[in-house]
């Protein structure tokens, strides 16, 4: 019999969620990264894809999936001479979005959202200037590949296409190998997006 009510529930719930309307969407943005410091903002991208699951009129959810660049200017290490360092890993990351939508007008939508987001540092370096490099996630440099926080997003669309803006603030401590700063990533990215 419990078999039954848990299948049942099983189905009900697959079946809710198959009525709700999903949409997949991909996206290419840039934008400027940064650590928790008075660093000099450098270059982000991302590039990925997603689904915007609708749950209600004009509430919904987007689980996302993306490769982005994120880094920093002016780190000063603490175990070798003070110089200008700078650093850019490439994360695999995982955001979902609860968001709200509004009409503009016939055509035109906005969202505003927030979520968390998970990340896994694939690859990266630090160099100082060209003249040293070092892997970010090395011995020496013992950068966490586990990266968490949240990210804002707000959104203009126009049927299959839509711009949006998004600031992501870290939660980890990436290293304790500086001093006078502590590296937390932040991110703020400018990105297109289509609708299929």
């Amino acid at each position: 019999m419990m078999r039954m009510v848990v299948l049942s529930v099983t189905l009900l719930l697959a079946s809710n969620v198959m009525a709700q309307k999903l949409q997949p969407f991909v996206y290419i943005g840039i934008g400027g990264a940064e650590y928790d410091s008075n660093g000099t903002v450098e270059d982000s991208w991302k590039l990925g894809g997603g689904v915007e699951w609708q749950i209600h009129k004009h509430w919904g959810l987007r689980p996302m999936l993306d490769l982005t660049l994120k880094g920093a200017d002016e780190l000063v290490l603490s175990n070798y001479r003070e110089s200008a360092w700078y650093a850019r890993i490439h994360y695999a990351e995982l955001p979902v979005v609860a968001y709200y939508t509004g009409r503009l007008s016939k055509k035109w939508t906005v969202q505003a959202g927030a979520g968390p987001y998970a990340a896994y540092g694939l690859w990266g370096d630090l160099q100082m200037w060209g003249n040293e490099s070092y892997d970010a996630f090395g011995s020496d440099m013992n950068f966490k590949r586990f990266d968490y926080g949240y990210q804002l997003m707000a959104q203009v669309r126009k049927k299959h296409w839509a711009f949006s803006v998004s600031y992501e603030k870290g939660f980890v401590k990436l290293t304790d190998k500086f001093y006078k700063i502590s590296p937390y990533n932040r991110a703020f990215n400018i990105c297109g997006t289509y609708y299929f």
